[in-house]
């Protein structure tokens, strides 16, 4: 983990934590009041900071009673107990709820797969709430039927491993389109042959064509006909291309 930061009074904290290829975002709720003895509490390790560090300067650790260094650190003590007295807080004592635990309040976790690369885009199947498609800018298509506890990879023998797109037909979620080569303008963006269809739940992949337009970035299926496609494909990312261009087919790629 790199950090955790947050903003005073917002309801609720964000938690990005970078791990192997990939981020997970936590929401937690507020599990302390905004009382006065929280300040109260800040103030004092403020005090014991000062005085660690003045010590810490000063390399003596034995310091004369009555010296400047305890002057300083009693009347900052002094002012510590004043200051609930001084200014309007309300001594409000600190309640946790035991709604409010770190287990309710995480809404996120990382499922993986944990070296599938670079995420592109994932799709589920409504009826099916533990089945998702996971496709990778360089690592192919990956499936789980368990909500991510296991990921089995999908396109181990195709000769474009990088996913653009990824589309399931929602009459038919056997019937999968995978749109190859990444659409992110990086200069080692990686080029692919095309779109690729399963009807088997992704065992076996057939390439349906557009093979020349390089990277496809998003593929649309026809809720009621899986056989109707819309492909948006980039082309050559650098320079000006004919195949740049939104393609339809209505015969499931024979033609485009």
């Amino acid at each position: 983990m790199l950090g955790v930061g947050g903003v005073e009074d917002l309801n609720r904290l964000s938690c990005h934590v970078p791990a192997q290829g990939g981020a997970a975002r936590l929401s937690w709720r507020p599990l302390l009041s905004a009382s006065g003895n929280e300040y109260v509490y800040t103030l004092a390790l403020w005090v014991v900071r000062i005085l660690i560090m003045e010590l810490s300067m000063t390399r003596n650790y034995f310091v004369p009673l009555f010296s400047s260094l305890w002057r300083r650190s009693l009347g900052l003590l002094a002012a510590l107990l004043l200051l609930p007295v001084l200014l309007p807080i309300p001594a409000v004592a600190v309640t946790v709820s035991p709604a409010a635990t770190v287990a309710n309040g995480l809404q996120w976790r990382l499922v993986g797969p944990f070296r599938g690369g670079w995420a592109t885009m994932a799709v589920g199947i409504p009826d099916q709430p533990n089945t998702f498609y996971f496709g990778a800018a360089d690592g192919g298509v990956w499936k789980t039927t368990n909500a991510g506890r296991t990921w089995q990879p999908l396109m181990q023998h195709e000769p474009a491993a990088t996913v653009g797109a990824l589309a399931i037909a929602p009459s038919d979620p056997q019937m999968i389109y995978v749109g190859t080569g990444q659409v992110a303008a990086r200069y080692d963006i990686a080029g692919g042959d095309g779109v690729y269809r399963s009807i088997n739940g992704g065992k076996t992949w057939t390439n349906i064509g557009l093979r020349h337009t390089r990277h496809i970035g998003r593929i649309l299926v026809d809720p009621k006909n899986p056989n109707r496609v819309l492909v948006a494909a980039l082309g050559h990312i650098f320079d000006a291309n004919p195949a740049r261009g939104v393609y339809l087919t209505t015969d499931g790629g024979k033609h485009w």
